[in-house]
């Protein structure tokens, strides 16, 4: 999912598939001693092109070991379908977690300070 290129190579992605137990999320991390971000609002997800193509690849060796492997459709790393999905995707790419929160029945809950 190639996503809209933002200033400052910020990528920004319409998150389509239902999301059934978070309203919205924050994350911020480090890739490769990067820093990066994600935030999705309920429907678009901004966030770091670093980010961004690091989880490009895990969902293409997830697409192809993932079939090979049997593993389910549910389990692999995504940048479609559920924004949980997409959430937890995003923080197994990062090499360290720094912030994460997420937003349920308009209450703000924070994972990682």
């Amino acid at each position: 999912m190639k996503g809209v290129e933002r200033g400052g190579g910020t990528r920004e992605l319409v998150l389509h598939g239902q999301a059934t137990a978070i309203d919205g999320f924050r994350l911020a991390g480090r890739v490769a001693g990067e820093s990066v971000h994600a935030v999705w609002d309920g429907w678009r997800l901004t966030l770091s092109g670093s980010l961004h193509q690091v989880a490009e690849i895990a969902v293409a060796v997830d697409d192809v070991f993932g079939v090979l492997a049997a593993v389910p459709s549910s389990e692999r790393a995504m940048l479609a379908g559920s924004p949980e999905g997409v959430m937890l995707t995003l923080l197994t790419c990062c090499d360290d977690v720094q912030q994460v929160e997420y937003s349920r029945d308009g209450r703000r809950r924070v994972i990682v300070p």
